[in-house]
């Protein structure tokens, strides 16, 4: 286990460090400063201004470790055995003795973890996603000390899962769902009447800088001008993106005639998405759309790519409360999405853009017509999007609403300044 404190920022001595109550932070990050990432260093940042003393726990000294460092956060590297540090269900692909044999790398690295709990008295500990929880968990509980689950993304990688998400639901103090329905696809009835009165809905909060250009300008063209439209897509290059679906929508709108181009931005960062992505290319070249589709690289300043589109299109097959969607809202863009996940608690069908189903190209491809076809549309969709995601995903929302989860366990410190939590979140 490694250590490592804040790297700009002295620690002040002990006997003048105010007493206050320390959160630990368990992420494992198998990827680079993607959405999860990001969102739990905005988090941590934001329980460090509401007067906790919060640690981030992380398997590896990879990125995030790098920027909480880098942003004054203590940081545990608590490196996860071999077998344990796999990732998008390969541990459910083991084998029998595979199996077992984590099982004994889970013990010993609980041992672990249950040492530096006890030695640093953490008041609760925090954890980004069902991994984090069956990981480190079962531990914390049996020391007392508070968890809080956070469901970003309610992964099911077979039917056997939901009853996994059932007993799971038995363990945490405390609950957080990033959309008001992920709870009833998460867990039944029944874990929910058993388990008692612990969800709390929090909508996940964009960077600041999402807001900072002023709403896109919509273009005034007549309908299908000979400027092609600019189609933009954005995510970790993955199956569950389903961007074959994207590519299927934008041949059959060239077929049609329609001028659009799309560029999908983003890359794979394991190698099941690099199998993924090279099947993408090869696909785009056999069809001959090369001159219709382009793929750019992950890009930290997807604003300037949201500058040059005219639409945001997502077809994902299975979504959380999608960042990269209320990003192109932020930015003033028209957007039309597959009905996944909590996409449509941000994205208004027939308000703030359009809904599809998920894997259906042909209604994708008439959804994207249709907006380009009707350019006062597409700007009221726009303009009431980024209404939307100024309202109710902003930054400052989501940790006010964060604290009021951490409040239901821990008492809130005293912040200079600070005159009381919204109570936004729901309670049931």
């Amino acid at each position: 286990m490694t250590v490592y404190p804040p790297a700009h920022r002295a620690r002040p001595p002990a006997a003048e460090a105010p007493a206050r109550a320390k959160l630990l932070f368990v992420h494992f990050s198998d990827l680079d400063m993607t959405g999860g990432e990001r969102m739990t260093l905005r988090l941590i940042e934001g329980m460090r201004e509401s007067g906790y003393a919060p640690v981030l726990l992380t398997q590896r000294p990879g990125p995030l470790a790098q920027a909480a460092r880098a942003g004054g956060i203590e940081t545990i590297i608590l490196p996860l055995p071999k077998r344990l540090d796999r990732y998008d269900g390969e541990i459910l692909r083991y084998s029998p003795f595979r199996l077992c044999a984590s099982a004994v790398d889970l013990l010993a690295y609980n041992i672990r973890f249950g040492r530096l709990v006890a030695r640093e008295a953490f008041s609760a500990v925090w954890c980004s996603n069902i991994r984090a929880l069956l990981t480190v968990g079962i531990t914390a509980s049996i020391l007392g000390v508070p968890v809080i689950w956070n469901i970003w993304l309610a992964r099911q990688f077979g039917s056997a899962t939901r009853w996994v998400y059932d007993i799971c639901y038995l363990l945490p103090a405390r609950i957080v769902t990033e959309y008001h329905q992920q709870a009833a696809s998460a867990f039944s009835k029944r874990a929910i009447a058993f388990g008692g009165r612990k969800l709390s809905t929090v909508y996940t909060g964009l960077d600041p800088s999402a807001f900072a250009m002023p709403g896109h300008a919509p273009r005034d063209d007549a309908p299908f001008p000979s400027a092609p439209w600019r189609v933009v897509s954005c995510g970790r290059i993955t199956p569950r993106k389903n961007f074959e679906c994207l590519l299927a929508a934008i041949a059959l709108l060239a077929a049609r005639g329609k001028p659009v181009r799309a560029t999908i931005v983003g890359k794979p960062f394991s190698e099941p998405d690099r199998q993924y992505f090279e099947g993408l290319k090869r696909k785009v070249l056999a069809d001959g759309a090369s001159s219709l589709v382009t793929f750019a690289d992950w890009q930290d300043d997807i604003h300037a790519v949201l500058r040059t589109a005219d639409l945001y299109v997502s077809s994902s097959l299975a979504e959380g409360l999608p960042g990269a969607v209320r990003e192109a809202q932020a930015a003033g863009l028209p957007v039309v999405a597959t009905d996944v996940g909590g996409t449509r608690e941000a994205v208004q069908d027939g308000v703030s853009g359009l809904l599809v189903p998920s894997g259906d190209a042909r209604a994708l491809a008439a959804a994207i017509e249709k907006v380009m076809a009707n350019p006062t549309l597409a700007a009221r969709y726009g303009t009431q999007g980024r209404a939307r995601a100024l309202e109710l995903f902003s930054a400052e929302a989501f940790i006010r609403n964060y604290r009021a989860v951490f409040r239901i366990l821990l008492p809130l410190p005293p912040v200079e300044g600070h005159t009381g939590d919204y109570a936004g979140t729901s309670d049931i």
